[in-house]
């Protein structure tokens, strides 16, 4: 699994998208898969800074990895009041209240878990078995923008 810690922070959305979808190009993924997981991401960083609380030390954490399922997205908050769901947004002029169901059409599974220490919200990805074709180590955050 990979890891990615970034401050409880409006910017970590970007930089964990931009950051993610950098290594699974690296990795050889098919452009519809990194644009897939860039909006996982976005939602899920949005949905964690929106609901949850920052964990200890004012981070959340990114990570991410393949397993026979696909490509495993979750991204970890120090927890927060209200348990993940998808609401059924009807109302086209709503300004929020759609990320989980973004998440739920763009993954074929995804789901939460929550204890004491946090919440973690995951999504699911098919991927083809072919798509990951190499490796991608200790590359920065900061790369991809401002992280404090």
């Amino acid at each position: 699994m990979e890891l990615l810690e970034l401050p409880f922070e409006p910017v970590s959305a970007s930089v964990a998208r931009r950051h993610v979808v950098h290594v699974l190009r690296l990795r050889g993924f098919e452009a519809a898969v990194c644009e897939d997981a860039a909006l996982i991401v976005s939602e899920l960083v949005g949905n964690a800074l929106r609901h949850g609380r920052a964990m200890t030390g004012g981070r959340l954490c990114v990570s991410w990895r393949l397993d026979e399922s696909g490509l495993r997205l979750e991204v970890t908050d120090g927890g927060g009041f209200t348990r993940p769901n998808a609401q059924d947004t009807s109302d086209l002029l709503a300004i929020s209240g759609r990320g989980l169901e973004i998440v739920a059409v763009l993954s074929h599974a995804w789901g939460y878990d929550a204890d004491g220490r946090g919440t973690t919200v995951w999504a699911q990805i098919a991927t083809p078995s072919a798509s990951v074709v190499g490796t991608a180590h200790g590359l920065d955050p900061e790369e991809y923008g401002q992280v404090g």
